[in-house]
């Protein structure tokens, strides 16, 4: 990414004091023994982050907001909010990054029925919500049709939360998960026609996906864009294009993931983009969507983590799924308070009317 460049700072204030961004006791707050050593920021990167992070926290408090998605166990405790596919470990898309392996970890779901079983055992179970996703068709597409009775059912009767990996949907298949009563639409928005191409097999990527932002809006539901950082092979080509395409619709929540270099895929040898190459973009995208809530999503290499972590901290990000210790513990030493979901990270951190306030926290040492 291109090097970060401080910020212009008024010379002067209401006291007569010169504000000169090196005094900023936001940056001098930050303990140098607390930081991963893969996350080197200069003078001026340090100034631009204190910034961000200082407006985000006056729009929406000086709060972290952890969770641990229903995919993961930390500590023994697993997630209250399972990811279902309903189409089995079937995909004909054959991304180059996933090729399938993605859903071999979630339970199958394939058919109206199954849907159902699933749900009452996972509701019986404690579960507060399901992630829906699948494997697409060939052309970016999910069978949803099909389950949206049961869909309905599950919100009326079980009262799960459902959030869903939409893919590229049709105006009526929007209209039909509204009517479902869907909370939740998540979406990849990808900025490169070469990525859609080379990546996803889908030559008219592009028009597709704003079709299904679009009819998502339309419909009256909750768009959670997705951006995956690197995702052309570890490069970055078409982010900051997404970025302008996500600023477009104003979403309340942005989940920023990175790509994952999965054993058995196209991309198993790709190194993924780290720290040091997202520095530029984790700021720019705080900058853009001030208002917007972002989250460093659960999805992400485990290659130098923390450092990814730290970097979303200190850019203002509000919302992190799995952070480590010494995330948590440089939080902490910045005066963030902290709180735990056990749901992904695009649900907000209120379901079942604060119950997250009782002692969970699966992340404490």
């Amino acid at each position: 990414g291109a090097p970060l460049m401080a910020p212009s700072v008024p010379s002067g204030s209401a006291t007569g004091n010169t504000m000169r961004p090196e005094l900023s006791s936001d940056v001098c707050a930050i303990p140098d023994g607390l930081l991963d050593p893969c996350l080197r920021l200069s003078k001026e990167e340090r100034a631009r982050l204190a910034g961000l992070r200082q407006a985000s926290w006056q729009r929406h408090g000086k709060v972290l907001s952890c969770y641990l998605p229903g995919m993961y166990v930390r500590d023994g405790v697993r997630g209250r909010y399972p990811a279902l596919s309903l189409t089995g470990t079937r995909c004909d898309q054959h991304c180059a990054h996933c090729e399938g392996k993605l859903l071999l970890s979630m339970p199958d779901v394939s058919t109206p029925e199954r849907l159902w079983k699933q749900c009452q055992a996972q509701a019986s179970r404690g579960a507060l919500g399901i992630l829906l996703s699948g494997g697409c068709d060939g052309l970016g597409r999910l069978p949803w049709e099909e389950f949206l009775p049961v869909i309905a059912r599950v919100r009326e009767e079980l009262d799960l939360h459902v959030s869903v990996h939409s893919g590229l949907i049709t105006r009526e298949i929007a209209r039909g998960l509204a009517c479902a009563g869907v909370e939740q639409v998540l979406l990849d928005v990808i900025g490169s026609p070469a990525t859609y191409r080379e990546v996803y097999g889908l030559e008219n990527g592009p028009m597709a996906l704003y079709e299904s932002l679009e009819v998502i809006i339309q419909a009256g539901l909750s768009l959670v864009p997705h951006i995956v950082a690197g995702l052309h092979f570890g490069c970055l080509v078409g982010e900051y294009e997404a970025l302008r395409i996500v600023k477009g619709f104003m979403p309340e929540v942005l989940v920023v993931v990175v790509l994952m270099n999965l054993k058995g895929t196209r991309m198993a040898h790709v190194t993924p983009p780290g720290a040091e190459d997202l520095k530029d973009f984790f700021a720019r995208a705080r900058e853009e969507l001030p208002d917007t809530i972002l989250s460093l999503g659960c999805a992400r290499s485990r290659r130098d983590s923390t450092s990814l972590e730290q970097l979303a901290l200190l850019a203002g990000f509000n919302r992190m799924a799995l952070p480590s210790d010494e995330t948590l513990e440089l939080a902490r030493a910045m005066g963030v308070r902290c709180s735990f979901q056990a749901t992904c990270c695009s649900v907000a951190p209120t379901l079942r009317g604060g119950w997250q306030r009782e002692p969970f926290s699966p992340f404490e040492r």
